[in-house]
C-alpha cells in the first residue's frame, strides 16, 4: 500500500510539474502583434484594393482593362465610380471578359517575370 502512495504522489509530482511549464510557456507568449503600417481598404477607390496590391502594378492593370475596352484610364474610372461594373463597361464595347482577362493576365505575368 505504501508503494501505491509513492507511485500516485510521483505521478502527482509530475502532473503539476508539466502543467506548470505549460502554463508558463502559455503565459509567456506575448499577444500576437497587430500591423499598425497596413493601409485600411480604400472603399472610396473604384477599384478598392485586394490581395497582391503591392507585387502587381494597379496602373497598368488599369492600363490594360482600358486599353482593351479602348477607352482611357480616366473614362474607365468614371464609368467604375458611376457603379458601372468591368462585365457591363465590356458588353457595351462588345469585348468579351476572356479578352480582359488575357490582359491583365499578361500585365502580372510581366510582373512577376520582373520580379
Amino acid at each position: 500500500m505504501k508503494k501505491y502512495w509513492k507511485f500516485a504522489g510521483l505521478i502527482a509530482v509530475l502532473l503539476a510539474a508539466v502543467g506548470l511549464v505549460v502554463g508558463a510557456v502559455a503565459f509567456a507568449q506575448e499577444p500576437t502583434p497587430t500591423p499598425e503600417d497596413t493601409e485600411p481598404v480604400a472603399p472610396d477607390h473604384p477599384f478598392g484594393k485586394g490581395l497582391g496590391q503591392e507585387i502587381f502594378n494597379r496602373e497598368a492593370i488599369h492600363q490594360a482593362i482600358a486599353d482593351t475596352l479602348g477607352m482611357s484610364v480616366e473614362e474607365l474610372e468614371a464609368a467604375r465610380a458611376e457603379g458601372k461594373t468591368i462585365e457591363e463597361l465590356a458588353a457595351e464595347a462588345g469585348v468579351e471578359m476572356a479578352d480582359i482577362q488575357a490582359a491583365v493576365e499578361e500585365v502580372r505575368n510581366a510582373a512577376i517575370d520582373q520580379a
